[in-house]
């Protein structure tokens, strides 16, 4: 039983990981890209 639940954890810890950076990196693009439109909306206007 120990056994099992100890290798269930380092299962599910795994996913986490994998799973967790794909999801902090998309966030990160998101908010770099909508940034960049901020940006380019900010640039023109001032043009």
């Amino acid at each position: 039983m120990d056994e099992k639940y100890q290798e269930y954890l380092d299962l599910a810890y795994g996913f986490v990981v994998e799973n967790g950076l794909k999801v902090i990196a998309a966030i990160i693009v998101l908010i770099v890209e909508r940034n960049l439109k901020v940006a380019k909306v900010l640039s023109l206007q001032y043009l």
